[in-house]
């Protein structure tokens, strides 16, 4: 019995949690496909709030109008944001961008809260899925039941108990009593429904926890302490209508429900990360549990010395002026602010010289609104100064596109296919190894990518924010001293080559 009753209560309040904040303009989304996996599964509901175009930025997750079938809402992620203030999304399991950006006035709201599996009998419905809808209707239906017979049977020894006067079993009146009709107003007769008060109190608190006015709930709560049904009246029939009513509700739109986009991925194998957005931990956290060689947060008030978070001892240096803790703070989620360059001479090289990385990995943020380019890291022969070798680096073109390219006898490069000189904070990631070959992630997102897994041979240092690109493809304005202008922060450099889900991993937890 006490298992029916938790049940009961916990999937009232989920319901509640997921659609009260329509009463207050919020908007409730019934997650139908994968297109979000593995932050968001079919079956969850994602609760959006309106908000203004201007707080909309890269990693959030939105509500939209499918711009190619009527009446369809599309819930994805925010990877860029347009000069124009249109949008470009991705689902996170999707391989590729949306094919259309999305306008302002077509965004419907900002995600902000996520409620587990409760829509899953919508999906199981437009599925046809029968078999474990009716199964959970049947749960559902059988706690009810075992919950209202529980009720009645100890109202009735009650009562019995009260008075010492036997009692009809089959409508609970005393044999004795002349008047046999209830008095309402006395608590004669009367169902208990303390059940329901106490699932609407916890979504309540619940509700008033998100930053939501909790005050209407606490006087319906309040109210519903003071009213009593007369025993006539039976619960489970109006608790079953109500149930089938929320559904047709969610599932129909007529509450601002709404549902998600089609998936363009074929099969979900994503786990799900500790780092998500709804989630808990830190970007340092998240880094350090992939093993960097050296990790520098670039947040120090001062120079020369660039802070190894790694805990390995492997402390950078800065090399000509820089600029100290450079705002806006890169991380939203983490406390630190940036530097960026204050000359030509501007530079952070590492501390020992390496023999020929072969399989390696690279992240480092930026934010820039430049439109001469400049060089973010590289690999170069010399620690300081001009370097007569120089690969496995990321710049930036005067366009704003990301290239990472590797020097074998002629440029071998990949290139991002959008700019990223929007004035955002940006992730970049960079991995070569005989697994994936080169590859390029933006955003945690892989936006490029080729099959070779070779890079030039040679012993030297990584640097970061500067160094040569003289004869590459599409280099910046001034290949000769190209230090990037722009904010950085966040470098981290590692001997293996990162997975895909590394990498996402460590954007999440930004």
């Amino acid at each position: 019995m006490t298992v029916a009753r938790v049940l009961l209560a916990f999937v009232i309040g989920m319901v509640l949690w997921a659609t009260v904040p329509v009463l207050f303009g919020w908007r409730s989304d019934v997650v139908l496909t994968g297109s979000m996996s593995p932050r968001i599964e079919p079956g969850d509901v994602v609760v959006t709030q309106p908000v203004p175009p201007s707080s909309l930025t890269p990693g959030q997750v939105v509500s939209f109008d499918d711009q190619n079938v009527v009446g369809r809402t599309v819930l994805h992620r925010i990877r860029v944001v347009n000069p124009d203030g249109s949008l470009v999304t991705r689902g996170d399991a999707n391989p590729t961008d949306d094919s259309q950006a999305v306008t302002p006035d077509e965004v419907n709201g900002l995600g902000r809260l996520r409620v587990r599996f409760v829509g899953l009998p919508v999906v199981w419905a437009r599925e046809g899925d029968l078999l474990p809808l009716g199964l959970a209707i049947f749960i559902l239906g059988a706690a009810l039941v075992l919950v209202l017979g529980d009720r009645e049977n100890e109202r009735d020894a009650r009562a019995a108990d009260d008075s010492g006067a036997p009692r009809d079993d089959s409508t609970g009146n005393d044999l004795t009593d002349p008047d046999p009709d209830p008095d309402p107003s006395k608590g004669e007769g009367c169902v208990d429904i303390s059940d329901a008060t106490i699932a609407l109190r916890t979504a309540g608190i619940m509700v008033a926890h998100r930053g939501l006015p909790s005050s209407a709930l606490d006087r319906g709560w309040f109210a519903l302490r003071r009213f009593q049904f007369p025993r006539p009246f039976n619960l489970a029939p109006a608790t079953a209508l109500f149930a089938i009513g929320l559904g047709l509700a969610i599932m129909l739109g007529g509450a601002h429900a709404a549902f998600a986009a089609t998936a363009k991925n074929s099969a979900n194998s994503w786990a799900i990360s500790p780092y998500a957005q709804f989630g808990a931990g830190t970007y340092v956290t998240a880094v350090n549990n992939s093993n960097p060689l050296f990790f520098y947060r670039l947040n120090q008030a001062t120079g020369p010395n660039a802070t190894d978070s790694s805990g390995n001892g492997n402390t950078g240096t800065y090399v000509g002026a820089w600029n100290y803790s450079v705002s806006p703070q890169p991380l939203p989620r983490n406390a630190g602010l940036a530097v960026s360059s204050a000359g030509s001479t501007s530079c952070i090289s590492s501390p020992n010289r390496l023999n020929n990385p072969r399989r390696y990995s690279f992240e480092i943020w930026f934010r820039t609104t430049s439109t001469t380019g400049g060089k973010l890291a590289g690999f170069e022969i010399l620690q300081t100064g001009t370097s007569s070798q120089y690969d496995r680096h990321l710049y930036m073109t005067n366009t704003g596109r990301l290239v990472f390219g590797v020097w074998l006898g002629t440029p071998t490069t990949i290139t991002s296919p959008l700019s990223y000189n929007d004035g955002q904070w940006h992730q970049a990631a960079v991995t070569m190894g005989t697994t994936g070959g080169m590859q390029l992630f933006v955003d945690g997102f892989a936006v490029a990518s080729n099959a070779n897994t070779a890079s030039e041979n040679y012993r030297g240092y990584w640097r970061f924010g500067c160094g040569q690109l003289g004869g590459w493809p599409n280099y910046p304005t001034d290949p000769a001293a190209t230090t990037f202008n722009g904010a950085i922060a966040n470098v981290s450099v590692y001997t293996a080559e990162l997975t895909p889900t590394d990498i996402r991993n460590h954007y999440f937890a930004s």
